[in-house]
């Protein structure tokens, strides 16, 4: 068994508080941190920031992966999923991940960021090209998971997925997150647009969000003991 405390933090592209709002994200000492709209946030005290990003570009930059460095580390990459729609809201969304090992238990942090024009700003889920986009980011992210679960890797998602599930809400959409990563084998915790996923078998001890000065998000934070696979076996 493994324990971990993992965060995701939209930081905010335009925030004037970023000496704080990075102490605050690596509050606790969180052993793997996702960002989002974190291009500013080009370190973190004791975190590996993953380097694919500085060959990516501004919006590749936006979705780094930090992992601690007391962690061994086992690799990192990032790569672009959908294209610039054409508003200031809808650029290039990319997908990052780093690996690395706790005492010798692999994991993968995946990083992203789906488009914001998936939802309009009333709560109702977008249609048309904005849906199409959506679903092939979160169908490159399932596959993602799968990939490193096949090379021994558990999988750990951090995401912002502009997605959240409404009151009244009867039916989630196939391609959410609540539904989409639990076809791949993970549970969804979140906190409105902004969560974590994690491998089913995980046993959560804390989840909860978190406040980050200059920010229009709450960051989120999961504690969880997760098994390693030999030991379900």
């Amino acid at each position: 068994m493994t324990r971990l405390r993992l965060r995701t933090a939209n930081v905010y592209a335009a925030n004037h508080q970023r000496n704080a709002a990075a102490r605050a994200v690596r509050a606790g000492d969180p052993d793997a941190i996702g960002g989002q709209e974190a291009w500013w946030l080009a370190a973190l005290a004791g975190y590996r920031r993953t380097a694919a990003h500085r060959a990516a570009g501004r919006n590749g930059a936006e979705v780094p992966v930090f992992v601690d460095n007391r962690h061994t580390y086992h690799g990192d990459g990032a790569y672009c999923v959908t294209p610039d729609l054409g508003s200031r809201v809808a650029p290039d969304r990319w997908i990052s991940w780093q690996r690395f090992d706790v005492d010798e238990h692999r994991f993968a942090a995946i990083g992203s960021h789906v488009n914001a024009a998936l939802q309009r700003p009333d709560g109702a889920l977008a249609t048309g090209p904005r849906i199409k986009w959506a679903e092939v980011h979160m169908r490159a992210l399932v596959d993602e998971v799968r990939r490193h679960r096949g090379d021994g890797f558990e999988p750990l998602v951090f995401l912002d997925a502009n997605y959240a599930r409404r009151p009244g809400q009867r039916k989630l959409w196939r391609w959410s997150p609540h539904r989409a990563l639990a076809r791949a084998g993970l549970t969804w915790y979140s906190h409105r647009v902004d969560g974590i996923a994690v491998p089913t078998s995980a046993r959560v001890l804390n989840a909860g969000p978190f406040h980050i000065p200059g920010s229009d998000h709450d960051g989120f934070e999961l504690v969880v003991d997760i098994p390693r696979r030999d030991a379900r076996n």
